[in-house]
């Protein structure tokens, strides 16, 4: 999604092309497009000149003569184009400017989430629904905005009404910059921590508009027009990748729905325990590196036992009898010869994880709220990232072997090695090797697998 210096970059693009440019006719593909009447729209754009092209934050504003103002949002990934009349070539064309000189300027967008709104000067902008951007105000002001908030210090920078032109791009790189964490609380940030937080947002955005802004993946500010940003980012799209200042892997989690990369020791949030998460598939060694870092001194919770307490309850014997029928407990107790069966349909077997799933996660954040800052806790779950706990942790161990080496180690234990295996087989080992912040290999004796995790720097 463009931010202040994507929309700056574009701004400063079209101001040279199409400053002093009259409109002649306007082609509309896409009513949806326009916020008002779209007849009216498109029969008063005819004959007014653009005189200057404004931003304020994300928003573009067209100044054009008799007072008219063409404000423009380009949302996730609006785009213009100039062009010739009439060759509306491009897919996702959705209106044309035909300019009185015989040139075009198109407005393209992909998703169709961005938005025109045609006002008078006189009537209230956009703009002024916008907060403030970085450059505008004082810590004092920032200050004053975060201590009324409820939400993340991520989600809050992220809010245009309170400080306008900072994304999600940009919001991790500041908060790197700060070393703040972007799920602490905005209302706990202090006033030193505000003035770093415009400082550095400053800072990046002001590096960001010389540099032409960032082109990721998912927006190009137009054709010709490519940023450089995306090569100076420290965090942003760089997942598992060393952090620049201390080498520990930077972790991704969703925070409102936006991926939020940060490193969690830079970035530690005050209070809060580290969070080590062990996955793998069955046999593969996790429980021999669960019982190593408890040695190191991490405190495990245990999310077999805390299943196991859950069938006791009798809430959780309630939901489950309802979604999956009477014959689930008998005496009080959960009948797991019937159980067995029902999880090998994997319909039944969502099911009983929708009811579990979410309790389980519940009770691991008590158990990390509980046992206070400074702390290490350790989460061994084989279904780390089926059951969304990967999103609780800090870091991630992948202990994985090669499947023979896995199914020799059943049979020697005298288990049935075809079903366990079997079981095992959803496994999602490519997700996991993605999403780890390391995969270590337990294919060779006990001697050397202890000595790869003595080197991670846990």
């Amino acid at each position: 999604m463009p931010e202040l210096p994507e929309v700056e970059t574009v701004r400063a693009t079209l101001e040279q092309a199409v400053r002093g440019e009259t409109i002649a006719k306007v082609s509309l593909f896409y009513p949806k497009l326009i916020e008002g009447d779209s007849e009216d729209f498109l029969s008063k754009l005819v004959g007014k000149q653009i005189l200057s092209v404004d931003r304020k934050g994300k928003m573009l504003c067209f100044v054009l003569s008799d007072g008219l103002r063409l404000y423009s949002h380009l949302r996730m990934e609006g785009r213009y184009f100039l062009g010739n009349p009439g060759e509306k070539d491009r897919k996702f064309d959705l209106c044309e400017f035909d300019f009185a000189s015989g040139k075009a300027l198109y407005y393209n967008d992909t998703r169709k989430f961005g938005r025109m709104m045609l006002q008078k000067e006189d009537e209230p902008s956009p703009f002024e629904e916008l907060g403030p951007e970085p450059f505008e105000m004082n810590e004092e002001e920032l200050l004053k905005r975060l201590s009324k908030r409820k939400d993340t210090i991520k989600q809050a920078l992220m809010d245009q009404t309170l400080i306008s032109g900072i994304g999600n791009i940009y919001a991790d790189e500041t908060l790197f910059a700060c070393k703040i964490s972007p799920f602490a609380p905005a209302s706990s940030i202090d006033l030193n921590q505000c003035k770093a937080i415009l400082s550095n947002s400053r800072r990046i955005l002001s590096l960001a508009i010389e540099e032409g802004g960032s082109t990721v993946r998912s927006y190009h500010p137009q054709e010709g027009v490519n940023g450089r940003m995306q090569n100076e980012l420290l965090v942003y799209g760089k997942p598992n990748f060393p952090c620049p200042n201390c080498g520990f892997p930077l972790r991704k989690k969703f925070l409102g729905g936006r991926g939020t990369t940060y490193c969690p020791i830079c970035q530690k949030q005050e209070g809060r325990a580290f969070v080590l998460g062990i996955t793998g598939p069955i046999h593969a060694g996790k429980s021999t590196a669960a019982k190593y870092f408890m040695g190191k001194g991490y405190l495990l919770f245990d999310a077999d036992a805390c299943v196991k307490e859950l069938y006791l309850r009798k809430d959780v014997k309630r939901l489950i009898q309802k979604a999956l029928g009477r014959k689930t407990f008998v005496g009080g107790e959960p009948n797991r010869g019937f159980i067995a069966q029902l999880v090998a349909d994997k319909k039944k077997k969502k099911v009983l994880e929708s009811i579990l799933h979410p309790l389980v996660i519940e009770e691991a954040e008590k158990f990390i709220r509980q046992v206070g800052k400074n702390q290490k806790v350790l989460i061994d779950v084989p279904l780390l990232f089926q059951s969304g706990m990967d999103a609780l942790c800090d870091a991630i161990i992948l202990i994985d072997a090669d499947l023979e080496l896995r199914r020799n180690r059943i049979i020697q234990e005298g288990r049935d090695a075809s079903s366990l295996m079997n079981l095992n087989r959803a496994y999602p080992l490519a997700l996991a090797r993605k999403k780890a912040s390391w995969t270590i290999y337990n294919n060779g004796v006990l001697s050397d697998f202890v000595s790869k995790l003595s080197e991670l720097p846990l």
